[in-house]
């Protein structure tokens, strides 16, 4: 690897964050004039017209980013899963795939991403472990990634949870500076620089080309971090509070569209965001009390691997989870599938 300069990764770390200000400025515009926005419908919670195409930013800031970057880069062929999980979004964005075909494309991605890292450790062995590490690898990857897409639903949300999950991943891999640190910073830098732009009331969402890109690098950063040569329950418990609030949100809520005789994969005004602003929050306060939920379970991460497997701390730990289940269990009892209620709640908020 190449000698390590911390004033000149500041000086490049500035000129990423600008270059992303700029690229998002112009996906705004550009969005306007070609008419690459989002109307209000039925699925969406926003009632106003917003540019759609934030992934495409993203896209060309890690494009950037590896080239001013490239010295320290060590694994440029996971450059191709960012272009694939990119191109995959986009063409969702627009032609509205169908689940089958949506889940059939992710698991090819997922394959090429875990053999990926697989061969960073060392060459793909033909083995029943190797078999399963590559199964549950997958699963686990498109959980990830699906539970970033479907956070993105209210103004800020999904934008800066990531923001969150990356920062965390930055601290974990700082020491190292190797590959995993750097993918870390970019997506730190991409999400925050997203965030004025996506805050309420957001000016551009991210769409599916920008929750996909983020939605795999978070997977890959999740399983390269804590999985790779050593798998063990309490790295399972402990990683598990990296990403807590994504994998809350896709289990509860398909579990209970499904209860509801709904599609589980079909979007709607359900999420916990909305539930919290049926509740009586307004978005903002949503979005910061389900920031404060993920940064809690990181600060829960970094105090195992501290303290490892303290008595007091899981006490405190499994009250912490009693409470967050019995405030998903009431919010879960919100009659969102209600007609009349949905009817009334959108008068008077002013939605049609």
């Amino acid at each position: 690897m190449a000698h390590f300069n911390i004033f000149v990764e500041i000086y490049y770390c500035i000129i990423i964050f600008i270059v992303s200000l700029l690229l998002i400025k112009i996906v705004i515009e550009l969005s306007k004039k070609f008419n690459f926005i989002i109307y209000p419908n039925s699925e969406r919670w926003s009632k106003r017209i917003v540019a759609q195409n934030g992934g495409v930013s993203f896209f060309f800031t890690y494009v950037i980013s590896f080239i001013i970057f490239n010295k320290y880069i060590t694994n440029f062929y996971f450059f191709y899963v960012i272009i694939l999980a990119f191109l995959f979004g986009l063409y969702d964005d627009y032609m509205q795939l169908k689940p089958s075909k949506k889940l059939f494309i992710q698991l090819l991605i997922s394959f090429f991403l875990i053999v990926n890292l697989i061969n960073q450790k060392h060459s793909l062995i033909i083995s029943s472990q190797s078999i399963i590490f590559i199964i549950l690898g997958i699963f686990t990857i498109i959980s990830i990634s699906n539970a970033i897409n479907i956070i993105d639903n209210v103004d800020g949300l999904s934008s800066s949870i990531v923001f969150i999950i990356s920062l965390s991943f930055l601290i974990i891999n700082f020491n190292q500076h190797g590959f995993n640190y750097f993918l870390s910073l970019f997506t730190f830098l991409i999400s925050f620089s997203f965030l004025f732009y996506n805050w309420n009331p957001a000016k551009i969402f991210m769409g599916d080309s920008g929750s996909m890109q983020f939605g795999f690098i978070i997977s890959y950063l999740f399983l390269s971090t804590n999985f790779i040569g050593h798998i063990s329950l309490f790295n399972i418990i402990a990683s598990f509070n990296l990403i807590a609030y994504p994998l809350i949100e896709i289990f509860f809520i398909s579990i209970r569209r499904i209860l509801s005789g709904k599609k589980f994969h079909k979007g709607g005004r359900d999420h916990f965001s909305h539930r919290l602003i049926y509740y009586g929050f307004s978005e903002k306060e949503s979005v910061l009390l389900i920031n404060l939920v993920q940064l809690i379970y990181t600060i829960f991460y970094f105090l195992f691997i501290a303290y490892s497997f303290n008595y007091i701390l899981i006490i405190i730990y499994f009250i912490y989870n009693i409470f967050i289940l019995i405030i998903i269990l009431k919010l879960m009892l919100i009659p969102v599938y209600d007609k009349e209620f949905e009817i009334n709640f959108k008068k008077a908020l002013g939605m049609k």
